[in-house]
């Protein structure tokens, strides 16, 4: 009994030793495979000719060297044991309880080593850690790379139909410079029209839709006046739009009474608005270059 827990506790020290030789390799390992990437790394960088190959088999020469000494130790180890003999087996009591103590005694714990200088680690190695967010709501829209893009373009979304809502919904003050045969009215009205066609296509509607004079007096328009602006042109506030007025008036053709509508401007223009031709022959009065008034 007493010579198989002498044995156990051989092989508990064996089994530890061949543990801790286990670990010291793999350090010694790691560390010259750190000091050969960084004589590459830096031979690179300094002398791109550099002949760093003959470097590297030196540093592994070394490690070969640093091995076959731990080798050569643990050899060291096992004469010393061969040389000592067998342990005895205990005689006394109190060697028993040692033995006993010995065999409860907690495994030796699992040596562990720091982390290796700064000098040797390779920032390739060990990225940078992403950014994390410490809020919920931030975690929430910006956790990730493709959740900050996909929250921006949502936002960018957001704020364009915002800005589409307010650009539609909210009206814009346009200028009308209404000419008349009196002469020039300046207008205002209020609209969510887009284009200054559409602005005149309210105005001439009827309905409830009317502009402002100076005086905040209604002014009304009606669908054979003139719209001067070009009618495609994008409604901005504050702009001016100009309009000539359309007065019903009769007129002698041909020797028969017609209705026509007349605008501030010329004869001639006044003809060619209400669609009349004429030839040189023909008598007109007053002449197509004189300029039309209420009285004519």
């Amino acid at each position: 009994m007493a010579d198989n827990t002498g044995k156990s506790a051989r092989e508990t020290l064996r089994e530890t030793i061949q543990l801790e030789r286990e670990l010291i390799r793999e350090k010694i390992r790691e560390v010259i495979e750190a000091r050969y990437a960084k004589l590459e790394e830096e031979a690179a960088r300094i002398a791109p000719d550099f002949d760093y190959e003959n470097e590297g088999e030196k540093l592994k020469a070394e490690e070969a060297e640093e091995l076959a000494k731990i080798d050569f130790m643990w050899a060291d180890e096992k004469a010393v044991e061969a040389e000592a003999g067998p342990e005895e087996a205990p005689e006394s009591e109190e060697a028993e309880k040692e033995e006993a103590a010995e065999k409860t005694e907690e495994p030796a714990e699992k040596k562990e080593y720091g982390p290796l200088p700064a000098a040797l680690v390779s920032p390739s190695k060990y990225p940078k850690p992403p950014y994390v967010p410490k809020s919920a709501a931030g975690r929430a829209l910006f956790g990730d790379r493709h959740r900050r893009v996909f929250t921006a373009a949502v936002m960018l979304m957001a704020f364009f139909a915002l800005y589409q809502a307010w650009d539609y919904l909210v009206p814009k003050t346009v200028y009308i410079d209404y000419l008349t045969f009196e002469g020039v009215e300046h207008v205002e009205y209020a609209t969510t029209a887009r284009t200054a066609g559409a602005v005149m296509e309210e105005l001439t509607a009827g309905g409830d839709a009317a502009a402002l004079n100076e005086d905040g007096s209604e002014v009304r328009f009606s669908g054979h006046d003139i719209l001067e602006t070009t009618a495609e042109i994008p409604v901005s506030s504050g702009m001016t739009v100009n309009v000539r007025r359309a007065t019903e008036s009769t007129a002698k053709i041909a020797g028969e009474n017609r209705t026509l509508w007349l605008v501030p401007g010329t004869v001639e223009e006044n003809l060619a608005f209400n669609g009349i031709s004429y030839d040189e022959d023909d008598e007109i009065k007053p002449a197509p270059d004189k300029t039309v008034s209420a009285e004519t």
